[in-house]
């Protein structure tokens, strides 16, 4: 009985060592902390590859992958186009196996695309993706349409965002493709033909356009060239844009905000608006100008206004008046060594994992639609306490639909002194006596 009892303890302590080496099943603690995320190693079929038969397509990863991403689930990580639906996913450890949904088609090119955001099962997230491109003819089609993507309103690109061309007038094929960090995309191949582009920012991740979501489509015809399509996505609908509030800017002008984007091929001038004292007598207007239009020409002042001050002479710098020094033996006399010019080192230099400043980033070919207006009542003054009426007449949104709204405010009065600053007043007001002496304090 007493050696089966010590038998016992020495499993268990056994045990217990065993599961405190491996407690997450990632080796013993104390080690370094793998922090490399997977990658491809070989796609099957290969790229630029034709006459195929495969039954699926096969990605393989240097390192065993989840099968239980962050994001939804692994059919959201890859794209087919063209596309039937949803793709087929398998998951094989460290493969995975990707497919239509009814099938390869015969005699059709495809771009299998894997998308950034797979993980191994420590976490470590890929960052980049991986296409492959293969025929299951015996050659690829001559064309495909290029592009790039932005997010109209925010001016900036619309990363991941989705974007389709649907073949008309059939709708029989559907290329889909996913912008890049730049808002670039690549769609096809594909032949010569009559096609819709549509891009979405797709925030549900569901692959469809729903209402709210931003949005643009062009029709384009493919005949000799690869044509370029740059969409402008933006939540579009029939509903006119409407004042939804007014506030006062300054003594001579208030601020107009529309509760949706403004058609931006409609001049903003003073006919659009009409403002009324209470007594019903129009106000002139002098200026309308949009909040953007002005934002951008505050900040080119300001920017000329910094230039300005960079070119001027320092007259406070003193002229070095030292003697040069002389040249070393040998040197001939023509030549004087120069200390170079000192460079301040830039920001987070030389620090290991510190971020480059690259190129800004690619904004839209046109700027974003004005939400909000400034209207400018000068040289005549909103009077405090007194109440206003603005109405915007046929303002048009996006889509073209147009309506007339209007709303009132009234200027706020200045808040009435406090005690405080009435004892501030009074105090400010006395004379004070400069003839007086302070009284010495006795030596301690």
């Amino acid at each position: 009985m007493r050696h089966l009892t010590k038998r016992l303890l020495v499993i268990a302590g056994a045990a217990a060592t065993i599961a405190c080496a491996n407690r997450g099943g990632l080796g013993p603690p104390g080690g370094p902390v793998d922090r490399i995320p997977p990658r491809v190693d070989a796609i099957t079929p290969e790229s630029g590859s034709v006459s195929q038969r495969a039954g699926a397509v096969t990605f393989h990863f240097t390192r065993v992958v989840t099968d239980a991403p962050s994001r939804g689930a692994l059919d959201q990580y890859f794209l087919i186009s063209p596309t039937d639906g949803d793709p087929r996913v398998n998951w094989h450890r460290d493969h995975i196996d990707v497919r239509p949904r009814h099938g390869f088609r015969p005699n059709t090119a495809y771009s299998v695309t894997l998308l950034p955001g797979l993980a191994d099962v420590r976490g470590n997230t890929m960052t980049e993706s991986a296409t492959t491109v293969f025929s299951t003819g015996a050659a690829f089609p001559h064309f495909g349409i290029t592009g790039s993507i932005f997010d109209w309103a925010a001016e900036k690109p619309a990363v991941g965002a989705l974007v389709k061309a649907i073949s008309r007038p059939d709708s029989s094929l559907v290329y889909i493709a996913a912008a890049d960090s730049l808002g670039q995309y690549t769609l096809g191949p594909l032949d010569a033909g009559r096609f819709t582009v549509i891009g979405f920012i797709d925030r549900n991740n569901n692959r469809a356009l729903d209402p709210g979501e931003p949005w643009d489509s062009t029709s384009i015809i493919i005949t000799a060239t690869r044509p370029i399509v740059t969409l402008l996505a933006i939540t579009r609908d029939t509903i006119p844009p409407r004042m939804s509030a007014l506030t006062q800017e300054d003594s001579t002008t208030f601020r107009v905000t529309f509760d949706r984007p403004l058609d931006p091929n409609t001049p903003l001038t003073a006919q659009l608006f009409r403002v009324q004292r209470a007594d019903s007598t129009e106000i002139a207007i002098s200026r309308v100008i949009g909040t953007r239009a002005a934002s951008d020409s505050a900040a080119r002042r300001d920017s000329l206004a910094r230039r300005d001050t960079t070119t001027r002479r320092d007259t406070t710098v003193r002229r070095d008046t030292t003697p040069p020094r002389a040249a070393p033996p040998g040197a001939p006399a023509s030549v004087v060594p120069v200390p170079a010019p000192r460079v301040p080192p830039r920001a987070n230099a030389g620090r290991p994992g510190a971020a480059t400043t690259g190129p800004p980033a690619p904004r839209p070919p046109r700027p974003a639609p004005e939400t909000s207006v400034l209207v400018s009542i000068a040289p005549t003054t909103l009077a405090a306490g007194a109440t206003y009426r603005v109405t915007a007449r046929d303002v048009r949104g996006l889509t073209g639909h147009a309506v007339t709204s209007g709303r009132t405010f009234t200027v706020p009065k200045p808040p009435p002194p406090t005690a405080r600053d009435s004892a501030r007043l009074r105090d400010s007001t006395r004379v004070r006596d400069s003839t007086r002496v302070p009284p010495r304090r006795p030596p301690r």
